[in-house]
């Protein structure tokens, strides 16, 4: 919403917590096969550069869980677990992956009860304000992903790809790892650092809290714009 008010154009976001490469990938495949139309996407990059593989996570197989039946669904993610079950019985799909599709959330909500994020556009923020270091960036860094190469084919004679790595606190080991990664890919757009003087922007120091994620949209918006 802070985007498209910023930039004038429509925008979704398909941003996956805690997703992998693989995730990544087969979410643009599945974009382009049902013909979503897009200019330029932009790609968050940081650690997941070192993921190569095109496995798919769990979080990812639970919110397709749904839409198995497609044909599209096992023909382009081939790590995706079919089971007959979950179409014989009512409601087992659904249940069976509660946790990641907020099954227990629509059910609340039939007796007005407000749910954990906004069925709107799906934000479900990061409360509170800390620096608690859960992880660091990597130490090394790999010479080249190819997942990440397969999905720049996906672009050609079509939309641009762009990345970008979004602000982690100043406490964060490793934050060279940016610079390298950088190094590696040109055209990234380097944001590890712009809320340095700002800690309450975090909930954490690898993720902005409802403020913070606002702030960041509107510079990522004004990059956009640009």
């Amino acid at each position: 919403e802070v985007i498209k008010k910023i930039t004038g154009k429509s925008c979704i976001n398909l941003g996956l917590a805690g997703a992998s490469m693989g995730d990544i990938y087969y979410l643009m495949k599945l974009a382009q096969k049902n013909n979503l139309q897009f200019d330029q996407v932009y790609l968050q990059l940081d650690y997941n550069y070192n993921q190569e593989s095109l496995e798919t996570t769990p979080y990812f197989k639970g919110i397709f869980a749904p839409y198995q039946k497609s044909l599209f669904i096992e023909s382009y993610i081939p790590d995706f677990p079919y089971e007959d079950k979950m179409n014989l019985f009512p409601f087992y799909r659904y249940m069976k992956n509660d946790k990641i599709i907020g099954f227990r959330e629509i059910i609340f909500s039939l007796f007005n009860k407000k749910p954990g994020f906004n069925p709107q556009n799906g934000f479900l923020p990061q409360q509170g304000n800390g620096l608690l270091i859960a992880g660091n960036l990597p130490s090394e860094i790999i010479n080249n992903n190819m997942t990440l190469e397969k999905m720049k084919t996906l672009f050609q004679n079509k939309a641009q790809l762009n990345l970008f790595t979004a602000p982690y606190c100043h406490l964060v080991n490793n934050r060279e790892f940016v610079d390298r990664l950088k190094e590696l890919e040109p055209r990234l757009y380097n944001f590890v650092s712009i809320f340095d003087n700002k800690p309450e922007y975090f909930s954490n120091c690898g993720h902005l809290n409802e403020e913070g994620a606002k702030e960041f949209s509107k510079l990522l918006g004004k990059t956009i714009s640009k």
